[in-house]
């Protein structure tokens, strides 16, 4: 249970249990044993949000955060190529051609790269997410904190190229100038 007083949400979780015995001695030369615990979840639900899911998102985007955040726990290689797809998505969110100006249809590489023509910090994540997706797509296989790391590096294009937090900002300021700007004497 969320020890949160507000929430309270009741989680269920499956894995399994590993203790780590590390033997030693202690100052007098007795020996010791020092057990440490690990927990290591394999599946949730409901499942926990790795980061915010924007209602601005296509349904798609939103599909593919929220599947890759149950497969986080479950297949590392499925959540991998779950996220590849998130980036597909965003790209068609984005209107990123899918088709190059002779007509020719683009891999994903060649989508990032368009798109980093105009973004290239965002287009270096996605080209990030792509490695890893390929990686768990193909070989099967992720590693856990690379998989946390790109849901770090997907959170600054959602924000700035979805939610838009600078024009809301912009909307704001120029609201609080209009209300306040000095009127001229009549």
């Amino acid at each position: 249970m969320c020890d949160k007083t507000f929430c309270k949400e009741v989680v269920a979780i499956g894995g399994f249990v590993d203790i780590d015995e590390e033997y030693g001695h202690d100052q007098d030369g007795e020996p010791t044993i020092h057990e440490t615990t690990y927990f290591c979840p394999k599946s949730m639900y409901p499942v926990p949000r790795v980061i915010a899911v924007s209602k601005k998102l296509s349904a798609e985007c939103q599909k593919d955060l929220i599947s890759s955040f149950g497969l986080l726990w479950a297949d590392y290689g499925a959540c991998a190529n779950r996220l590849r797809s998130f980036v597909e998505h965003f790209l068609n969110q984005l209107n990123v051609s899918r088709v190059s100006e002779k007509g020719k249809g683009l891999n994903l590489s060649q989508r990032i790269t368009l798109f980093g023509k105009t973004y290239p910090n965002h287009a270096l994540s996605f080209d990030a997410l792509r490695e890893v997706g390929n990686r768990g797509s193909h070989a099967g296989v992720a590693d856990f904190d690379d998989l946390i790391k790109c849901y770090q590096l997907l959170r600054r294009p959602i924000t700035e190229l979805i939610d838009k937090p600078h024009e809301e900002d912009a909307l704001i300021a120029q609201r609080l100038i209009d209300k306040n700007k000095r009127k001229p004497p009549p």
